[in-house]
This record gives C-alpha cells, structure tokens and sequence, in this order.
C-alpha cells in the first residue's frame, strides 16, 4: 500500500473511485481502499490529533448565517434592536453590541513636536 496522507480531505472511500476512474489503481486495489475509514487513514498518517480535530469541528455547533445577516442587516436599518440577534447567538445584549460597536481609540491632544512637523523636510 502506498504512503497514507491525510491531508487530501476527502474520504478514502471516494479516493478510491477517483483514482480507479484515472486508472491508476485496479478494481481489486479500489476495493481495498473502500474498507479503509478516514480514522484509520489518520492514524496510519500518525495524525490521530488532527483526525480528533476534524471530528470535534464537524460536532460544533454551527448557525446558519442567513438569519443572523437578515437580522443584523435589519438592527441597520433601525426596524429591530439587537435583542433578536443576542437571542439567536445565545449572547447577552451588551456583550453584542460591544462586539459589533468598538468604542473608538481615545483622541490624544497634540503635542508641541507634532505641530512642528517632520525634521527632516523641515528645509
């Protein structure tokens, strides 16, 4: 068996099709390769962590954007406040709004060299 890669991200299974497709590999090696999960290829590869990775990224929950980009498009527009969005990422308001309303950098006062300007095309 060749060298086992894990970074191709994509089943061992539709590996197999393809290469068998480009005929580089017989119909008996495709068929070998169909048996082999994308756990066992990782831990072959000796990247077992980032098979756990892959596997807990998968898990995660994940929200679907469109109703997020609707509502905040819609706290734009002042037709809603930000409460329905905090609710839909299970945030507190304040938390929100401090995550999509930075406070600006503090003005600081000139100081006398500034005014000056730059020495060196000072003529």
């Amino acid at each position: 068996m060749p060298a086992v890669r894990s970074g191709l991200k994509v089943s061992p299974s539709a590996l197999a099709a393809r290469l068998h497709q480009l005929g580089l590999v017989t119909a008996d090696y495709r068929n070998r390769l169909r048996g082999v999960t994308t756990e066992v290829c990782h831990l072959l590869a000796q990247h077992a962590d980032l098979h756990e990775k892959r596997v807990a990224a998968a898990r995660a929950r994940r929200l679907p954007l469109g109703p997020a980009r609707g509502l905040y498009e819609g706290y734009l527009a002042g037709d809603t406040t930000l409460r329905p969005l905090a609710a839909y990422f299970d945030m507190d308001v304040e938390e929100l709004r401090d995550a999509l309303e930075p406070e600006p950098p503090a003005a600081t006062a000139p100081t006398a060299d500034a005014e000056k300007g730059d020495l060196i095309f000072q003529p």
